[in-house]
């Protein structure tokens, strides 16, 4: 499975100093529906907007975990 990064929307993760990165990921969107963890990526992604259908396939993961080095689903393109 691979995220393909999308942009940064400038938005706070919670309460911390990180912002939530859009990423096109549909396969992750099925493992979050099932609830779904396998590793700290998961457990910090979120879907990125569940009220607007266009949004298919896109979810939002937290900064820190948005690296080559920590996301199992990271590919560059």
């Amino acid at each position: 499975m691979n995220c393909i990064h999308g942009k940064d929307t400038g938005r706070k993760w919670a309460h911390c100093d990180c912002h939530a990165i859009e990423c096109r990921c549909p396969e992750r969107l099925a493992q979050l529906r099932a609830k779904v963890i396998r590793d700290a990526v998961d457990f910090h992604t979120l879907l990125a907007r569940a009220e607007d259908p266009y949004s298919v396939g896109f979810v939002l993961v937290r900064e820190k975990w948005c690296t080559e080095g920590q996301c199992s689903y990271y590919i560059d393109k």
